[in-house]
């Protein structure tokens, strides 16, 4: 499972392409679920991106690790960098759905569990990509793997996945995990999606994506590009 969800997990940021010689920059992570095959993050991830575009001047784009070397010295990562065709977003949730151009897509994707409703105790796991910095070409860049249990689910326990307005987590998230998908590891499945820190506890608050079904469920696009 762990390995499953390192590979569809993606890095939001920009890009510069050639001859400009600026390293690509991640602000934010995502994560590829299988139905429909679209890329989840943060809404914020994305607001931030374009700001960042266009006072940069780079290319908002998705990066996706496809394989890795390694020698006695050095691990290197090789990437493809994809350009988003279509996103959709619900502010009050802070999720959004997006869809990446043709051929760009994660070769894992998640289930996505809309009717989990962990309880306090429950253990969930994220990942960030990687670490939220930026992807330093030919040193060692490693995957954020975060497992902690659930501190609390509001507004209470009791209420059903679909009534629940978010979670917070025991898992001590840097701002490059914003996007990330949160999994419960009794199923595997992904029920959320990393909003950022609690206060100044160090805790993660996490949205429920059972809240955002409807429009992760009807976006207008696939990844390959053809209507649903």
């Amino acid at each position: 499972m762990f390995e499953d969800i390192r590979l569809a997990t993606v890095g939001f940021g920009l890009f510069w392409p050639p001859p400009d010689k600026r390293e690509p920059v991640i602000v934010g992570t995502g994560i590829a679920i299988k139905r429909p095959r679209v890329i989840l993050t943060a809404a914020h991830v994305l607001e931030g991106l374009r700001k960042e575009a266009k006072t940069e001047k780079g290319t908002a784009a998705v990066f996706t690790v496809d394989s890795a070397t390694s020698s006695r010295q050095e691990v290197e990562l090789s990437y493809a960098v994809t350009a988003i065709t279509q996103s959709l977003e619900n502010q009050q949730y802070d999720v959004a759905v997006v869809s990446i151009e043709r051929g760009g897509f994660p070769s894992r994707q998640m289930a996505v569990g809309y009717d989990l409703a962990p309880q306090e105790g429950d253990q969930v796991v994220t990942c960030g990509w990687p670490h939220g910095i930026k992807l330093y070409k030919g040193k060692t860049v490693i995957s954020t793997f975060l497992q902690g249990p659930v501190s609390a689910v509001i507004p209470h326990p009791v209420a059903a996945a679909a009534l629940r307005d978010s979670y917070t987590i025991q898992m001590p998230v840097n701002p490059g995990n914003s996007g990330g998908g949160v999994i419960e590891v009794a199923s595997g499945k992904v029920f959320g999606i990393v909003m950022g820190v609690y206060g100044t506890t160090g805790l993660a608050t996490v949205s429920p994506l059972a809240r955002c079904r409807d429009m992760i469920e009807n976006a207008g696009l696939d990844s390959q590009g053809g209507k649903r």
